[in-house]
């Protein structure tokens, strides 16, 4: 969840009319969009509750986008499962815990064929400073070819 922007009144010394926020909520398996809905709903009612003339409402601003979740049994898995235990002596298997165009994207091929992999740390993700040590993309490289090579022969 992050609160992008707030905005709200005319000056520091005047108790504000009214108050905006925009909230990016990118709900993540195992959570549904319903399920991420109703946390919202739940807030501005626990909020509200303690200002009784104040009003909350909610609307969304983008697409109503489900969470993915790639079958174990998917070939693309399974590929890039063995690519990883091949070049890394040990793959794990572990939720994304951001969302990705991934989603996106098997939403639109009607496919949950779709996964997330790539070098890098997601702690630097979208930092200041962000950068990708030239020994993850190598690996990352590597793995791809091993991945590709299982689905194509």
């Amino acid at each position: 969840i992050n609160i992008g922007a707030i905005q709200g009144g005319v000056k520091t010394n005047i108790v504000p009319p009214y108050c905006e926020a925009e909230v990016d909520m990118r709900v993540t398996y195992p959570m549904t969009v319903e399920e991420g809905d109703a946390l919202i709903e739940q807030a501005l009612k626990q909020g509200s509750a303690k200002f009784p003339q104040s009003r909350a409402k909610w609307e969304r601003l983008g697409f109503k986008r489900k969470p993915l979740k790639m079958p174990e049994v998917s070939p693309l898995f399974k590929a890039f499962l063995q690519g990883a235990e091949d070049v890394l002596g040990l793959a794990e298997v572990a939720g994304f815990p951001a969302y990705t165009d991934a989603a996106i994207l098997a939403s639109l091929a009607g496919t949950p064929h779709c996964l997330t992999f790539g070098p890098g740390c997601l702690e630097q993700a979208h930092s200041v400073d962000e950068f990708v040590p030239v020994k993850h993309l190598e690996t990352a490289v590597e793995v791809l070819k091993k991945a590709a090579l299982r689905l194509l022969w």
